[in-house]
């Protein structure tokens, strides 16, 4: 039988998005993989409320654990991108979005998060055509 808190948890930190009160994101979230260490969402979710406190650092180890559960998620991989590149880390997010590309050449946001990411690096040019 299901652990019903681990959807409990899950859920009530989704309603805390809509509150942007991130901290009991976090904390709703973390809750859940204590019931549920496979629980990828909850990675997904903390990751983005970390982002939102601009702390890159967690986002990117949380993308990374939900990476670990699911590597053919090209969406995981453009998102951990984001999170490298906010962080200054451009050379490693260029590589993220082209996991994610091969796994997905359709994933769009791999290539937007890609073309920031050259931006960043100060190349307009590849930026244009990422």
């Amino acid at each position: 039988m299901p652990d019903l808190r681990v959807d409990a948890y899950f859920w009530r930190g989704l309603a805390y998005t809509q509150k942007n009160d991130i901290d009991r994101v976090i904390a709703d979230m973390t809750e859940v993989l204590a019931l549920d260490p496979t629980y990828v969402p909850a990675f997904t979710n903390r990751a983005i409320a970390w982002e939102s406190k601009a702390d890159f650092e967690r986002a990117v180890a949380d993308y990374t654990r939900a990476i670990a559960l699911t590597p053919d998620d090209a969406n995981l991989y453009a998102d951990r991108a984001r999170a490298l590149n906010k962080k200054g880390e451009h050379d490693r997010a260029i590589v993220e979005c082209d996991k994610a590309i091969d796994i997905d050449p359709a994933n769009e946001m791999a290539y937007g998060v890609r073309g920031v990411a050259w931006e960043d690096k100060g190349d307009a040019t590849r930026a244009q055509v990422a």
